[in-house]
């Protein structure tokens, strides 16, 4: 009886909470969409359950507030935002129906953060603004979203160095894949350098989500006059998936080199992991004189 007492006031005080919080209905993307980590699996319901859960939330007098979406991370679709904003606004005219405040809507993330991106995020935005006007254009509903990417995502320049290389000859094959002659007059050198970081690290995001690599690594060496060779970069740990890049062309370098990788903001030290007591990258700050001077005031000269 007692056992029965405890579960009854804990359930209580649950619901009592739910009651207190506002809540968001987050529903899912409809159609196929260009995105390079699809966010909608994990969580949100189809658009035409939505009249089904407001229903639930009312009998439960719960307070749904809004509507949330995310059409994923590295979105390449602008129309996906254009669809998704207009079923939002069929929830929020469902929500007004069935007696809900609804004064808020959350778009979500995806927008690129870097100039090499396929996607413009100027013209990415003049979509979503121009569907928001068509649909949403009362003042008093506020919009927000999940900006992350767009931030941070050029925000670092990730430095590492060459701890090993191995040279290796194979044979020269054609654009189909064929051995062009298996003689040693077609060899060709290929380069394998191992670096200080890897897919346990700072590229752990391309690991986890097959992303495709974006990344161009560059080196303080002149490539203008020398060659290209063809190289793979290995990670530190050893494992056979700590595969950095392939097939990527690099002047001939050596142990002790150091290489750079810019636009690493964006789930990268974040994701990164001590895997085989490898050590997470050192985070080294600067800033130019003159933009310190104008944020700090206070500064001394």
């Amino acid at each position: 009886m007692a056992l029965t007492n405890v579960v009854v006031y804990f359930a209580w005080n649950l619901y009592r909470k739910l009651r207190s919080i506002r809540l968001l209905l987050r529903i899912k993307p409809e159609g196929r969409m260009k995105v390079k980590v699809d966010l909608s699996k994990i969580c949100g319901c189809f658009p035409c359950e939505s009249r089904g859960l407001l229903l639930a939330a009312k009998t439960f007098q719960l307070d749904v507030v809004g509507v949330s979406f995310n059409v994923g991370s590295g979105c390449e679709d602008y129309g996906v935002f254009r669809e998704t904003i207009r079923v939002a606004r069929e929830v929020f005219n469902t929500g007004f129906e069935l007696g809900f405040k609804m004064t808020l809507l959350d778009i979500g993330g995806g927008f690129p953060g870097t100039d090499t991106s396929k996607v413009n995020f100027e013209e990415m935005s003049s979509v979503i603004m121009k569907a928001l006007d068509t649909h949403f254009p009362e003042r008093e509903i506020d919009i927000v979203a999940e900006s992350g990417r767009y931030f941070v995502a050029s925000a670092f320049t990730l430095a590492t160095h060459i701890m090993g290389k191995r040279t290796m000859k194979r044979c020269a094959r054609n654009k189909d894949g064929n051995i062009i002659d298996p003689t040693d007059n077609q060899m060709v050198e290929d380069r394998m350098y191992y670096i200080n970081d890897g897919v346990f690290q700072s590229f752990m995001y391309y690991l986890l989500f097959h992303a495709e690599m974006e990344l161009t690594p560059f080196t303080l060496k002149d490539t203008e006059s020398g060659t290209l060779f063809k190289s793979t970069l290995w990670g530190s740990t050893c494992a056979n998936v700590d595969c950095i890049m392939e097939d990527v062309l690099l002047p001939d370098l050596h142990s002790g080199d150091w290489m750079y990788f810019p636009n690493m903001g964006a789930y990268t030290s974040t994701m990164s992991t001590t895997f085989n007591g490898m050590l997470n990258p050192m985070l080294c700050f600067f800033c130019r004189k003159d933009a310190w001077g104008s944020l700090n005031l206070n500064a001394a000269d």
